[in-house]
């Protein structure tokens, strides 16, 4: 028998910060072993971890022979990674100053993310919380081999979900970016909000398998992990997008800079920092040369498990306001549905597509604290629409008139203009333009 084992994980102002060391264990002989994961492919095509317990000085030989294998994705010695928020849930806000900041209902005009899948690998979605009914397609759950991702024993995902996701104009709660986006719950964190390498990485690659064409990752680790980047790889070249956290270590940054996040910092990867109501970085969120993008990360209201008001007693039941880069990492996600759902943009080509269009907030270019600034999806839309021939513009008019209009009465209207494009697709134009 062998046990994972962690080394530490440090709690410091409100942040997690994780020390970890390989998985090892101790046999009878006293011979110090590691833990080395396969992710394989088995008869039927599923994705299966295999753990093979190896003395330490085989590990880099037995992960060598397991990448050589044709059933094998990727092999490492799994490490620890965590959910990105800043602290515990306060009680709910009134407003979503971050959906406002992004154009709010007029996100509609763009698109609602209709047809896009996104895969929220986490600590599980809730889907029964009624904000998130019928907002989700079916999901994996890799800490319980007999679940299926909506269960959340912990907060962070339903949480994460809501910001993508949540319906819109139902009555209740809140609205999501995308409320016609689908939710794959991946389960891959534990009830304390932390997960091995190897139950991210197969959650990635099941997500990619299974149709999803965006993955949000509102977790990370400093330790670049092989799992995780052989994962992300994976998803890279299935034309996916993987939209991830960059960090909450901002109180961390010295001359030398911030420790690096991972999945964050990994090619391929949109990773995203957290922006206060006035448009700077957020004192917690990471800087680095790999931030691409930024979005609103303090106090944002969202879904939250229902279970989590037995833990804090008086809070409200189904929605809190929290921060983090994990807060920000969903609504970028759920701004790239937008734009993928309104222009079939996947993969690197949108990233380039949102990333060109946004809004920048910081010093002139791309800047380690905010990257390209704050994602448009009215820009992003726009931009890519360019590549079609516009093939004829419509102006519409609308009044609030009741009765006949006379002669010398006052009327007032409303004009919209809209733009359509030769691939069959239409979209809202600036008067003047």
């Amino acid at each position: 028998m062998h046990q994972r084992a962690v080394m530490a994980i440090v709690a410091s102002a409100g942040l997690l910060i994780s020390a970890v060391a390989p998985a090892t264990a101790f046999a009878a002989d006293s011979q110090i072993t590691a833990v080395v994961v396969s992710l394989e492919r088995d008869a039927r095509g599923d994705i299966v971890s295999v753990e093979h317990v190896v003395p330490t000085y085989q590990v880099a030989a037995t992960v060598a022979d397991l990448d050589r294998l044709p059933q094998v994705i990727s092999a490492g010695v799994p490490t620890m990674f965590h959910a990105y928020d800043d602290g515990a849930p306060d009680p709910l806000q009134s407003t979503q100053w971050g959906y406002r900041r992004f154009g709010g209902d007029q996100l509609a005009s763009v698109s609602t993310g209709r047809g896009v899948i996104v895969a929220v690998i986490d600590s599980g979605v809730d889907g029964t919380h009624p904000d998130l009914t019928g907002q989700l397609v079916p999901g994996a759950d890799m800490v319980n081999k007999n679940g299926d991702g909506t269960t959340d024993l912990h907060f962070h995902g339903t949480h994460v979900a809501g910001v993508i996701a949540a319906k819109s104009h139902n009555g209740i709660g809140i609205s999501g970016l995308a409320p016609d986006a689908k939710i794959m719950p991946i389960r891959a964190l534990s009830r304390f909000g932390g997960g091995f390498s190897d139950w991210i990485a197969k959650g990635i690659i099941w997500a990619v398998d299974h149709g999803a064409t965006i993955l949000n990752l509102s977790l990370g680790s400093t330790m670049q992990d092989k799992l995780i980047s052989d994962a992300i790889a994976y998803a890279v070249s299935k034309d996916v997008l993987p939209v991830a956290a960059a960090g909450n270590a901002g109180f961390q940054c010295g001359p030398q800079g911030c420790p690096i996040s991972y999945p964050a910092a990994l090619p391929g990867v949109l990773a995203v920092a957290a922006t206060s109501d006035d448009d700077s970085r957020a004192e917690f969120s990471t800087t680095g040369s790999y931030v691409s993008l930024a979005a609103p990360g303090v106090n944002i209201q969202s879904t939250i498990t229902t279970l989590l008001n037995k833990i804090l007693p008086g809070e409200d039941p189904e929605y809190a306001a929290v921060s983090g880069t994990s807060q920000a990492a969903p609504q970028v996600a759920g701004i790239a549905a937008i734009v993928s759902a309104a222009t079939g943009l996947r993969g690197q080509a949108l990233m380039q597509a949102l990333v060109t269009s946004a809004v920048d907030i910081g010093a002139p270019g791309r800047d380690p604290e905010t990257g390209y600034g704050l994602p448009d999806a009215f820009a992003a839309v726009g931009q890519a629409h360019h590549v079609f021939a516009n093939v004829g513009r419509s102006l519409d008019l609308t009044t609030a008139a009741t009765g006949p209009v006379t002669d010398g009465s006052y009327v007032t209207f409303e004009a919209g203009l809209t733009d359509s494009f030769s691939d069959g697709s239409r979209a809202p134009a600036a008067l003047g333009s």
